[in-house]
């Protein structure tokens, strides 16, 4: 197998007021990727991480490519015994956090970066092996996975995952 060249990936993991995501590097099919950058921001900062992006891009190799890798809702999945007032809220959670995903990955786009969207059930099946892992699993995935991990929110951690599995699957992303 001839040796993967160095990426960089930017993971997001949108919510309806803020955003987590992570910066994630790695240079070769046998090495963990490296954490370089994680953080939350509001949405009126999304901007801040791709100028992140940019800093580190000019530090990587000529021509390492760039991706970026968005969570994006998956649908509504309504509980057994869910009343309309639930459903109605959860409802609007998921369209802000719809729209959210949108502004990021039109701003990908502008900046002309490869895109991966990917739902959440599939970062996590890809990252953890069961598509509905809890937060708990997704530390420990964390944790073994990437190094340069500090101290983090579930947030960050799920932005982390959404960077790696971007970094795991470089043909899926979208040019």
């Amino acid at each position: 197998m001839a040796p993967r060249p160095h990426i960089v990936a930017l993971g997001w993991d949108p919510g309806p007021t803020s955003c987590g995501y992570a910066i994630v590097s790695s240079d070769g099919p046998h090495r963990r990727p490296v954490l370089l950058l994680g953080g939350t921001v509001a949405v009126a900062d999304i901007g801040q991480p791709f100028a992140e992006l940019a800093a580190f891009a000019a530090k990587a190799p000529l021509g390492a490519p760039l991706m970026v890798g968005i969570e994006v809702p998956s649908g509504l999945h309504p509980r057994a015994g869910a009343d309309m007032a639930n459903l109605f809220a959860r409802s609007k959670q998921l369209m802000a956090t719809a729209r959210v995903a949108g502004l990021i990955s039109r701003r990908a786009e502008e900046l002309q970066l490869r895109r991966l969207e990917i739902t959440a059930t599939s970062v996590r099946r890809a990252f953890c092996g069961k598509s509905n892992a809890d937060d708990a699993r997704i530390k420990r995935a964390c944790e073994m996975y990437v190094e340069g991990l500090g101290r983090s929110n579930a947030h960050v951690r799920d932005a982390i995952a959404c960077a790696v599995v971007t970094l795991w699957n470089p043909k899926a992303v979208q040019a």
